[in-house]
């Protein structure tokens, strides 16, 4: 039986960091620290999820007056890593993020 290949065999320094760049362009309209509502409607997934990936410091935070603050650049670093990679039921804008990265 054949091993699965490892995130690292998968992608490259190379295509995570095409990828982060990808990234960085699209929140340029949301504010350097985004709430849970903001990071939902961004990634098209839902409050719970997002509120979810910050308990579990999955997507990093600050947890400010009992609620998860999210700088922009740990929503980036989050993008290229292995859990938002490898979330097996994509939302809609995550399928057509990942669409456009395959046309770089």
């Amino acid at each position: 039986m054949q091993k699965a290949p490892s995130f690292g065999d998968v992608f490259t320094k190379e295509d995570l960091t095409s990828m982060g760049q990808y990234y960085e362009m699209l929140p340029k309209d949301y504010p350097d620290v985004l709430n849970v509502r903001q990071v939902a409607q961004f990634t098209g997934y839902g409050e719970s999820s997002v509120a979810k990936w910050c308990s579990k410091q999955e997507l990093k935070n600050f947890f400010i007056r009992q609620k998860f603050q999210i700088p922009k650049e740990y929503l980036l670093d989050f993008f290229v890593s292995r859990y938002f990679i490898g979330i097996a039921v994509k939302s809609e804008k995550h399928k057509k993020f990942n669409e456009q990265l395959k046309k770089l």
